[in-house]
């Protein structure tokens, strides 16, 4: 649990911040707050990133993109780190297999070769 006063990570069985005394459970946006000293983790810059090409190239790179920016999602709620990048990896990796998948059946479905 972070406090929303200071952002210093404390117990969740704490009532106030180690670092400044704040109280941890008056505040309810505690529950959604974002650590401002914590980065992206690698698993929501390479999915998204996956999510990126893979909706312009190589199709199965969404699903790796959707695997890594859900982990980075899960990561993410536990740590207090940003989830911007990893929600628009998944989004991105969404739209992507989507887009990949209905490429395949329209072609398969006009009779043209698709290899």
């Amino acid at each position: 649990m972070f406090c929303p006063n200071c952002g210093n990570e404390n117990d969740p069985n704490d009532n106030f911040c180690k670092s400044c005394g704040a109280d941890l459970h008056s505040n309810a946006q505690n529950a959604n707050y974002v650590n401002p000293n914590k980065k992206n983790s690698s698993n929501a810059v390479s999915g998204f990133v996956c999510s990126l090409v893979g909706m312009f190239i190589l199709g199965f790179l969404c699903i790796l993109g959707l695997v890594l920016c859900s982990k980075a999602l899960k990561e993410a709620k536990q740590t207090g780190a940003p989830t911007g990048l990893a929600t628009a990896g998944f989004v991105l990796g969404i739209i992507g297999t989507c887009g990949w998948v209905l490429g395949v059946i329209l072609l398969s479905a006009s009779g043209a070769p698709i290899a």
